[in-house]
């Protein structure tokens, strides 16, 4: 709906994690409305023990009552984003969570239900080759090496007659954030048509920035917490 709203010309799709899964069956159900398929750390196969773990960690209820709260969170899952600054992990992990007076602290924003589903369909691995089959357009395939979601085997098998090009990221796991400047340069010249030919590359991480002197970075106010 939503493409057809925008006209309905073809689109580039980018899909991470669980949006991945529905861009791969969007883009073999509409193809003529996908001209390009991005998969953030994902394919037509995600493994049961992977599907259990992540349920389970959705299963739990965090509530976030002090900034530091948060920020041990965010390091709890910096294995999985790769080499990212404190200040983008932060203002992600903020925005993706609300205040709830209930539980006198910041929990994630998420439809409860949702996660109860996803708990329930995750008794069993996510297997989408037969949709696979059906996606003929061009794929940028983004892989985080130390992911638990994308193995070897799947990629391997994904590229099988298939117009793809492999971009791996070192020292990132599921679902990569894409905030790194070389990855987004990256991105930017495949959708350019810009020499990224099929094939596997790796991008690794950009040097850090030096931060601007007299440029302090302005938190937050408590209140907003």
């Amino acid at each position: 709906q939503i493409v057809m709203h925008l006209g309905g010309r073809p689109v580039t799709v980018l899909g991470s994690s669980l949006g991945g899964s529905a861009a791969i069956e969007m883009t073999a159900r509409y193809p003529k409305l996908v001209k390009r398929l991005i998969l953030n750390d994902i394919g037509p196969h995600i493994p049961l023990r992977r599907r259990q773990r992540r349920a389970d960690a959705l299963a739990r209820h965090y509530v976030f009552r002090e900034p530091s709260d948060l920020l041990r969170r965010v390091g709890a899952s910096q294995k999985n984003d790769g080499p990212v600054s404190d200040d983008i992990r932060f203002n992600l992990n903020f925005h993706q969570t609300r205040w709830s007076d209930e539980d006198g602290g910041r929990i994630y924003r998420h439809d409860v239900r949702a996660m109860q589903a996803y708990r329930r369909d995750a008794r069993r691995s996510l297997l989408q080759w037969d949709l696979w089959q059906g996606v003929r357009c061009p794929i940028l395939l983004i892989h985080g090496l130390q992911s638990d979601a994308l193995l070897p085997p799947t990629i391997r098998r994904m590229s099988t007659g298939k117009d793809i090009t492999l971009m791996r990221l070192p020292d990132t796991g599921h679902a990569p954030l894409l905030a790194d400047r070389n990855q987004i340069w990256f991105i930017r010249d495949w959708l350019l048509g810009n020499g990224n030919a099929a094939g596997e590359w790796t991008v690794l991480h950009a040097p850090p920035r030096e931060r601007h002197p007299g440029l302090p970075i302005r938190f937050a106010p408590i209140t907003a917490l």
